[in-house]
């Protein structure tokens, strides 16, 4: 069971918030704009696990050297997000740690409302919905769309029934430091990681439906396959290691997708791309399964870059 935690643990906690990113001198600037916003509305430090040769660092030097309370790390040898998350989570000083990634954009006030589900001692971690950025979609994007919102209409559910969900986004999540794990090195999917960890202490995942955080979707199909089945390997990889808290497998995924595929509510998507959504996410499980037999112990090998989500 949940160690009691104080009713007015928000009121008196003081909050980390902490970015990742690797050459992202194209997306970073404004990421942390929106931050630095964040940060001194809640009263919050700011930490930026930076690295890469494209100048990430000296946009986030400059933009962080401007503000009190914030701490730089810089990667000179860069090993992989989990590295750098158990790095920053490790400098942190808040009992709550707001992870996020410097790609994506949080709407104002999100951080906010994810720090005020802490309210609960029995929620060990909270997650935001995750919206596409706007624009004109090509089917790719219609299809990660399609199963952004499917997987908004399922958390809305669970959280509703449950009081908790069983996967936090990585794209804008807070939770307890205490909680944190070190996270495997070789993990490919360190949300579904935390998620699984929280979930097996005995804790709750909040899901804030308010709180909002834009990410752009992967444009082509080999940017899709590389993203979703390296999301999905690590999935296998979690499943593994926690066999009964697994976020997400390939049956209860696809069961997700029928069973609330009428409550998508942004856009009117009609049977040809849920037929195409079955199709590239089964691939994807097909390519990641191929993968973890590949390599049983899963590792990072072939990550890349997704270059065709790295802009706003």
């Amino acid at each position: 069971m949940p160690h009691a935690e104080p009713h007015d643990v928000v009121d008196q906690c003081h909050v980390s918030i902490g970015v990742t990113t690797l050459n992202e001198a194209r997306t970073i600037g404004r990421v942390l704009e929106t931050l630095v916003a964040e940060a001194r509305s809640v009263g919050a430090e700011l930490i930026v696990v930076a690295g890469g040769t494209d100048g990430t660092v000296e946009i986030v030097k400059g933009v962080l050297e401007k503000v009190e309370s914030s701490t730089l790390i810089v990667e000179e040898k860069p090993s992989g997000k989990p590295a750098a998350l158990n790095n920053l989570v490790s400098s942190a000083r808040g009992e709550i740690v707001v992870l996020t990634d410097g790609d994506v954009l949080v709407s104002p006030g999100s951080i906010s409302l994810l720090i005020n589900a802490f309210r609960n001692p029995t929620v060990g971690c909270a997650c935001a919905r995750v919206v596409g950025a706007p624009g004109e979609y090509n089917l790719v994007e219609q299809v990660c769309d399609w199963t952004a919102e499917i997987m908004s209409a399922g958390r809305r559910a669970s959280y509703s029934q449950n009081g908790t969900v069983d996967l936090a986004s990585g794209n804008l999540l807070a939770v307890r430091r205490s909680l944190f794990p070190v996270l495997p090195l070789d993990t490919m999917a360190d949300d579904g990681y935390i998620s699984a960890w929280v979930r097996h202490s005995g804790y709750k995942i909040a899901y804030v439906e308010n709180a909002i955080v834009q990410t752009r979707y992967a444009r082509t199909l080999t940017d899709y396959l590389h993203q979703k089945s390296r999301t999905r390997l690590g999935h296998i990889q979690v499943e593994r290691t926690f066999p009964d808290s697994a976020p997400r497998t390939a049956p209860n995924e696809f069961i997700e997708y029928f069973r609330t595929s009428r409550a998508v509510e942004s856009r009117n998507y009609g049977l040809g791309i849920f037929a195409a959504s079955i199709m590239m996410a089964g691939f994807a499980w097909l390519v990641a399964y191929s993968s973890s037999m590949v390599h049983r112990s899963g590792g990072r090998r072939g990550w890349r870059p997704i270059e065709s989500t790295k802009t706003h």
